[in-house]
């Protein structure tokens, strides 16, 4: 017995897959292409090199600060990132060091996504798979960090 709308179904499905195949290989495609991008930056091999911190990562933070060159030392880009700390006064009351509310939101993300993953000894694959620090991809990882 035959539903009625099956080969209509079945169009409708067979079309949807190959949309599907297509955009996959067009990320796919971008995805070198940016990672090419990233091995000709100058901050690209430092990135790549830290522990915890992929080519994703690498090229989100390559995409909000640039070349690097508008922060002339470390503390600013930390600053800009909101991760320097700040002093909390009111009149003559000062409450401390805390942690900035400020900053960009999308680097500090990402920056404390990789410390985090570093710290638990797990590293993110190019697909985007978490895994464990002691597969042969993460030795590479840390090998590259050991050698920068």
């Amino acid at each position: 017995m035959v539903v009625p709308g099956t080969a209509a179904f079945a169009r409708v499905i067979a079309g949807v897959a190959s949309q599907l195949r297509d955009v996959r290989l067009e990320r796919a495609d971008l995805a070198a292409e940016l990672e090419t991008r990233l091995e000709a930056h100058p901050l690209g091999a430092v990135l790549t090199s830290m522990p915890g911190l992929g080519v994703r990562t690498a090229i989100k933070i390559l995409t909000i600060i640039g070349d690097g060159s508008a922060f002339p030392t470390a503390g600013h880009l930390a600053t800009y990132a909101g991760l320097a700390p700040v002093t909390r006064c009111s009149g003559s009351s000062i409450k401390g060091e805390t942690r900035s509310q400020r900053g960009n939101h999308a680097l500090k993300s990402a920056l404390f996504l990789s410390t985090g993953l570093a710290g638990a000894g797990l590293v993110v694959s190019d697909a985007g798979q978490l895994s464990d620090a002691s597969s042969a991809g993460a030795r590479s990882v840390r090998v590259a960090a050991l050698r920068g």
